[in-house]
């Protein structure tokens, strides 16, 4: 480990100038980098050290590489799959438990702001994606993916920054819900977003609060219910 104030090694500051050109160039979510030899000849280093410097980039969830194609702005940039280290976490029911209640005291709030943003061709996409999920519903197939994606288009609309970077925190929750529940929240999860969409069409935020807080509550209370059966 590190002691504080050694100085960074060559990779390291090699990783913050790719980092500063990312900046710089105002690079997106999935543009490419210049090629290894590039960044050789504009950094004025070695390919061992570029290729130490992408691995540290890559950990630090700011960069993905796609072997035989290049490398690659991340998804969301400087957030990794797993932020909080969930799978590290021995208790995951107390980490899922905590995870719910940081949704319900995010999502309900949040959704005022969707409201406010939100045009009408979102409101098409959304229709789509419940669409998909009532789809797999009924045919008793993995709809968690869809979920996950509603619940991030609604966060995205509002516009916050901060919120858009929890996200994966918010996704991983859901997909946990989904599993832990073996989907037997399925049908009110169609009534449940129904009426969160509804209220959105009706631009009324304190229903679609009130049905964004419900939603994540029945999680909360099915989980508690299987959990604490199988203590």
């Amino acid at each position: 480990m590190k002691k504080v104030g050694q100085k960074k090694t060559l990779p390291e500051l090699v990783a913050d100038q790719i980092i500063d050109y990312i900046n710089r160039n105002q690079l997106q979510s999935n543009d490419k980098l210049p090629n290894e030899t590039e960044l050789m000849k504009n950094l004025n280093v070695g390919r061992g050290t570029i290729r130490e410097a992408i691995k540290i980039l890559n950990s630090k969830g700011v960069i993905i590489i796609k072997r035989g194609i290049g490398t690659f702005v991340a998804d969301q940039i400087g957030i990794s799959d797993d932020p909080l280290g969930f799978n590290f976490e021995h208790d995951k029911v107390k980490i899922l438990q905590d995870a719910l209640e940081l949704r319900l005291l995010i999502e309900p709030q949040i959704i005022h702001k969707t409201i406010d943003n939100i045009t009408n061709y979102q409101i098409d996409e959304l229709d789509h994606i419940l669409r998909a999920i009532e789809e797999l519903i009924n045919k008793n197939k993995d709809y968690t993916k869809e979920d996950v994606e509603f619940h991030t288009m609604l966060a995205s609309i509002s516009g916050n920054q901060i919120i858009k970077k929890l996200m994966p925190i918010i996704a991983g929750a859901i997909e946990q819900v989904i599993h832990v529940t073996d989907k037997s929240l399925a049908q009110e999860t169609i009534i449940q977003h129904r009426k969160i969409l509804d209220a959105i069409k009706r631009k009324d935020k304190k229903m679609a609060s009130l049905a964004m807080s419900k939603h994540i509550q029945d999680n909360i209370t099915r989980v508690h219910l299987i959990t604490s059966k199988n203590l």
